[in-house]
């Protein structure tokens, strides 16, 4: 029973997935633009934009139902995306969300500024997305990345007494 509830669920979170980025039709045509990934349709995309938390959490879930219904466009989307973010969009850290701009956000490939934002949030989202990576495609880049995260951009965020943290990293 459990199994047949969470296909239904899949089942709306891909259509949410194969939804995004088209404002067409939807109540008074909201769009809410790159902030909110909502500026292109999942297949389209290339480049992490908008606010860093949202976004890997957005991707998370691309891998994930991507996963889960083998479906190898939300596969292929998703992978881009994480190339795109590790490739040119990550400091060595782990930390993504350079900008302070719109609130801890993408910037843009490359656009990595010595004082960049890196919200702890960011981190733990893109340990999710890389841990669905992982189960998608296996690789030890993948594995890396979850670590890389969890030791740079979450544990690394507490303070020495475990009750305080760093907003940005």
């Amino acid at each position: 029973k459990l199994e047949i509830r969470l296909d239904e669920y899949a089942k709306i979170a891909a259509s949410w997935i194969t939804d995004r980025g088209n404002s067409e039709g939807r109540y008074n045509d909201t769009n809410y633009g790159a902030y909110a990934q909502d500026n292109v349709v999942y297949d389209e995309m290339t480049d992490a934009v908008g606010h860093a938390v949202r976004a890997n959490l957005w991707y998370n879930g691309i891998a994930y139902i991507g996963n889960r219904q083998q479906n190898k466009d939300f596969v292929a989307a998703a992978e881009r995306i994480w190339r795109n973010i590790v490739g040119t969009q990550m400091y060595v850290t782990g930390g993504t969300g350079s900008t302070h701009d719109g609130d801890e956000a993408y910037g843009g490939s490359n656009q990595l500024p010595h004082d960049g934002y890196c919200e702890t949030c960011a981190s733990v989202g893109m340990a999710f997305f890389s841990q669905n990576m992982f189960y998608l495609m296996g690789g030890a880049e993948y594995a890396d990345a979850v670590e890389l995260e969890m030791y740079n951009g979450s544990l690394g965020s507490l303070g020495l007494e475990g009750n305080t943290f760093y907003y940005t990293n």
